[in-house]
């Protein structure tokens, strides 16, 4: 039999209760078509693991893909555990950007660094520029004065999206810290990307998954809501998989936001979904 891929001289871990061991395998179309018993094989490819351990590949069921490509740009913040040591990064990263550029940072978490940053501290690092720092929940943003009155949240002109937050102090003014649905008020000053800005960064992401042996993944929300990139968010999959640099299975969720009354016919009984 001719096969992809012969792998031997290698640690594999099957899985498999009856044969948890093997040395060898052998792949055909994307499958395991043999396990050990791999003599006699023609391979188009032969690989020596040197030893190493081999293991399925691993499954992501709730990921941001695109979300963590543009992060690999912007400042990490998730090892920052004081909340000067931030203001110092953003003072850096602020110093390298054209002064209406965004500041953006991901990863910050309150409970590191004792509180979430103050938006006044988060102005004089910015000197001038916006700032929008992600929490590594992705459920929370800290943002700064000059973002909440580019939103319309200082001047009350913003419609606070359902589900969203705007924290404000006790004496009504907002402190800068956005909690859910509110943050779509700063992605919406910053989207939508380029298809080739998101393209790039998908194929970013991916090589990073698939070096981490990530195989399959699930994009939970594309296309809509404050986790959006793009109202044309699949495209950019479609761009980057038909050029080769998806490297995994993505399964794509829509957010509901796109959903909508569809005037199909009576007898379809669909009336609320995506078109096409």
């Amino acid at each position: 039999m001719d096969v992809d891929l012969l792998v031997h001289n290698a640690n594999v871990n099957t899985m498999d209760e009856s044969r948890p061991k093997a040395r060898s395998f052998a792949v055909l179309h994307g499958r395991i078509a043999a396990v050990d018993d791999t003599s006699g094989l023609n391979a188009k490819r032969t690989l020596d693991a040197q030893g190493a351990t081999v293991i399925p590949g691993l499954g992501d069921s709730h990921n941001h893909m695109a979300w963590y490509g543009l992060g690999l740009t912007e400042i990490d913040l998730t090892e920052v555990r004081d909340l000067s040591e931030l203001y110092a990064l953003v003072a850096a990263r602020a110093a390298e950007l054209e002064p209406n550029e965004f500041v953006i940072g991901n990863g910050y978490y309150h409970a590191k660094t004792g509180g979430h940053p103050r938006r006044e501290e988060l102005d004089r690092a910015a000197g001038g520029r916006p700032v929008w720092l992600k929490h590594g929940s992705g459920h929370i943003a800290a943002v700064n004065t000059l973002v909440l009155k580019m939103a319309g949240i200082l001047d009350g002109t913003a419609v606070i999206p359902d589900g969203g937050v705007v924290v404000r102090d006790s004496s009504g003014v907002p402190t800068g810290i956005l909690e859910e649905q509110a943050q779509k008020l700063v992605v919406d000053l910053v989207t939508p990307y380029s298809l080739d800005h998101l393209s790039n960064s998908l194929e970013q992401a991916a090589a990073h998954y698939a070096a981490e042996g990530l195989t399959y993944v699930t994009e939970a929300g594309i296309g809509g809501g404050w986790i959006a990139k793009t109202p044309i968010e699949l495209a950019a999959y479609q761009r980057v998989r038909d050029r080769g640099g998806l490297r995994v299975r993505a399964q794509l969720m829509p957010t509901v936001d796109v959903l909508h009354a569809l005037p199909s016919h009576p007898s379809d009984e669909v009336d609320f979904g995506l078109d096409l």
